[in-house]
């Protein structure tokens, strides 16, 4: 009889760096395969997201038209600051020089940044409201909402050096101020100190006279991507720009995705619809509702799409 001590003990297993290694590589091929899974969902949900703004947004033009029984302009030159006749009272849509983002702030619940509140001058209202970062402005699928600060400033007032961004622009049409959901105020840049000049009256809903399910009024604009937070023509004056490329985008110009690159020919302040979703952008029509428009659309389609009172059907590619 063998003593307890010569027992047999049990034998400790083990990986081997085989094993191991068989381990490691079924775990990276299992998340290689979900990765782009992921990233579908993280694209469709940001692309809702957007989607959700444009829509808000198309709320705000709408209320607008309720209150003012007028649709927001394009206001006047990039280089003017929001009209205020006093502090807490922003000039009205006949009047204001500001862009149409910045007239439908008391719509999309900015009403405080509108009237300047918490300011005791025309000049720091004006300053707070170009700098004033309004979250709806901007896709998810680009960026999160930022501000640009520029070295030299160049925008009244003195102290408006730090400019909201934005990633939507309205329609044009053929780069016109007549044609498109979105009418200058005023003749030229500078026609309300032109005597003789008239002022271009603000256009209504009504105005859409080729039905506003079939007019296009913003959408999501193509900027180069490689030159988010920097300086670019396109990306510079910020939300408050009136009759800018920042705010501004033609149906004359198929849309095309961002660029990648600022140098690549034709991208740079391209005046083009488009975004960072796969596959085409997102597009606010005069009735209110949000729909996704291919890169596929062909040139005629768009154009009309664009085009409020042009009295063509749109093709079937829409």
């Amino acid at each position: 009889m063998k003593s307890e001590s010569c027992a047999q003990i049990p034998k400790r297993r083990g990986f081997t760096l085989i094993e191991l290694l068989v381990v490691i590589a079924i775990i990276a091929i299992l998340i290689g395969l979900l990765l782009p899974a992921v990233q579908k969902v993280r694209e469709a949900a940001a692309r809702a997201q957007c989607g959700n703004h444009l829509k808000q947004i198309g709320l705000g033009i709408h209320n607008h038209n309720d209150t003012f029984k007028l649709l927001p302009t394009g206001g006047q030159h990039w280089s003017m600051a929001p009209t205020y006749l006093a502090v807490g009272q922003p000039a009205g849509p006949k009047d204001q020089r500001a862009g149409w983002l910045f007239q439908i702030l008391p719509f999309v619940e900015q009403d405080n940044v509108y009237k300047g509140s918490g300011q005791t001058t025309i000049a720091g209202a004006q300053a707070q409201a170009i700098a004033a970062v309004i979250p709806i402005y901007f896709c998810p699928s680009r960026r999160s909402p930022r501000v640009f600060t520029q070295a030299t400033n160049w925008y009244l007032p003195t102290a408006a050096g730090t400019h909201a961004q934005c990633d939507y622009g309205a329609s044009i049409a053929n780069n016109s101020d007549t044609n498109g959901f979105l009418q200058r105020t005023f003749n030229h840049n500078m026609g309300d100190s032109n005597p003789g000049t008239p002022r271009r009256p603000p256009i209504r809903l009504t105005d859409l006279f080729d039905g506003t399910s079939n007019t296009l009024l913003a959408g999501d604009k193509r900027i180069p991507v490689d030159r988010l937070g920097g300086f670019q023509g396109e990306d510079n004056e910020g939300y408050t720009s009136g009759w800018d490329h920042d705010v501004l985008r033609r149906t004359d110009l198929l849309p095309l995705p961002d660029c990648i690159a600022a140098t690549t020919a034709g991208c740079a302040n391209s005046v083009r619809f488009g975004s960072s979703h796969p596959g085409g952008f997102n597009a606010l029509l005069g009735d209110g509702t949000v729909r996704f428009v291919s890169y596929s659309i062909s040139a005629t389609t768009f154009l009309r799409l664009g085009h409020r009172v042009d009295g063509q059907v749109l093709g079937n590619d829409f």
